[in-house]
């Protein structure tokens, strides 16, 4: 297929977001179907990003660590049904209840603590980390009061996954890093994957995106690694998931095990571009999009990002990177795989046709009176400055009831505000009030 519409949209979406740089692979059950690169990894120095630019994926990093639980319960090491005290005796949250099927699963009961996003927000800001080791973990979650029963509910835990990590280590009696580097890494011959950046040339340089990117640091931490340490590149990335969709046996793993790392386990209530999600082993599932199942994760640590996702009937996939964390990833890989469907993404995805409208509001007006109306947008959200013989008032557009339809909020009541095109031109109607578009922002 002609890739052409897809490099339009990255382009799109990478200026939009200010992301640096956008990395991506197109592949199927036996190759590459395309790889490419837009921007730079390195905008001090003005180096491009390549298809094999090295960046931390984040919270793709889960499915390997799902992957390796899974491992050992196919050597009959552990059981999915075993308590997570049987493997670590120091934990105490619910001794008797939580089981490595609920760590998975993100169904523990365990309420997100913050501890990851805490350790990589003092990593870049240069600050010593508040719990610098697993034992400092443990102690924290001994403090902790169970929200849910465990099974009960879905609560996404990185914390759930560090646990997973530390069971891997204690069940194999090898480091977490030096199992997947043995079990998974060096199977699959993957050469730019691992848990540092050291050591390798073509590497992104991190963002924190502000008004324009800021340069920082890689916010590595040993208790991270196995809810989202790993480092990568798309063609990588685009190799290990090859063999969820592989014809023949896995490197990795036994097919039956395989499809039920896959499987919808539980509904997620995580934000999703789609109707609902399910979650697998490490893996997020979308049962129909666009009558084929999807399995995908994405990741994001402040200052890179990462999405993997593939189509299990169709057997093709895409894998992006970011060196920020604004870069709409999720959006451009539907976008990739409805058109490697055949599918006109405009008519079939909901956010792509959202993204026009909310783009076509946006300009300068004029009415007849010499007043002036200037709509912006910030993500799916509409803002209107509105300037007239009074002074200038600044205040949201809140959604109505369509999509061209929204108010304003008063102490008197709303304001109602309707775009709609008249003659080919965009046209806004602020209660009695006409504006005409006279140009985009």
């Amino acid at each position: 297929m002609n890739f052409k519409e897809i490099e339009e949209y990255i382009q799109k979406k990478r200026q939009s977001s200010k992301a640096p740089s956008i990395s991506i692979c197109v592949f199927d059950s036996e190759k590459v179907l395309y790889a490419n690169a837009f921007g730079f990894r390195n905008l001090e120095l003005g180096l491009s990003a390549t298809p094999y630019t090295i960046y931390g994926v984040g919270s793709i990093t889960k499915s390997v660590t799902a992957l390796c639980v899974l491992q050992l319960y196919e050597k009959g090491l552990l059981d999915l049904n075993d308590t997570v005290s049987q493997h670590l005796k120091s934990f105490g949250f619910d001794d008797s209840l939580v089981t490595i099927k609920h760590l998975l699963t993100h169904t523990s009961g365990m309420p997100s603590l913050g501890v990851a996003e805490r350790i990589i927000a003092q990593r870049i800001a240069g600050e010593k980390s508040g719990v610098t080791n697993f034992d400092e973990f443990i102690g924290l979650l001994k403090r902790v009061n169970r929200v849910f029963r465990p099974g009960e509910r879905f609560l996404y835990s990185n914390e759930g996954y560090m646990l997973l990590g530390k069971i891997v280590e204690t069940v194999s009696g090898e480091r977490y890093e030096d199992y997947v580097l043995k079990r998974v890494i060096k199977p699959l011959a993957l050469v730019r994957t691992g848990f540092t950046l050291n050591g390798y040339e073509d590497v992104m340089t991190p963002y924190l995106i502000k008004t324009l990117p800021e340069r920082s640091v890689f916010p590595n931490h040993s208790l991270l690694l196995p809810a989202g340490g790993l480092v990568s590149c798309v063609v990588e990335l685009a190799q290990y998931a090859r063999n969820f969709i592989v014809e023949n046996e896995s490197l990795l793993l036994t097919k039956q095990l395989l499809e039920e790392a896959t499987r919808p386990h539980v509904k997620t209530n995580l934000p999703t571009l789609l109707e609902e999600e399910w979650y697998g082993y490490g893996w997020q599932v979308a049962k129909s999009f666009l009558g084929q199942t999807l399995v995908s994760h994405s990741g994001n640590i402040a200052v890179c990002s990462a999405y993997l996702g593939f189509l299990k009937d169709a057997k093709i996939g895409v894998a992006l990177a970011s060196n920020s964390a604004t870069a709409p990833l999720a959006q451009i890989a539907l976008y990739t795989l409805s058109l490697l469907l055949e599918k006109d993404p405009k008519k079939e995805l909901s956010f792509v046709f959202l993204d026009e409208l909310l783009d076509s509001f946006c300009g300068v007006y004029e009415s007849f009176s010499g007043s002036t109306l200037v709509v912006r947008r910030s993500g799916y959200s509409l803002y209107a400055e509105i300037t007239t013989q009074f002074g200038t008032e600044r205040t949201a557009l809140l959604p109505g009831k369509d999509f061209y339809s929204y108010y304003i909020p008063s102490y008197s009541g709303n304001i109602p505000v309707e775009f709609f095109t008249e003659k080919g031109e965009m046209r806004v109607l602020v209660e009695r009030n006409l504006f005409k578009k006279i140009s985009n922002p």
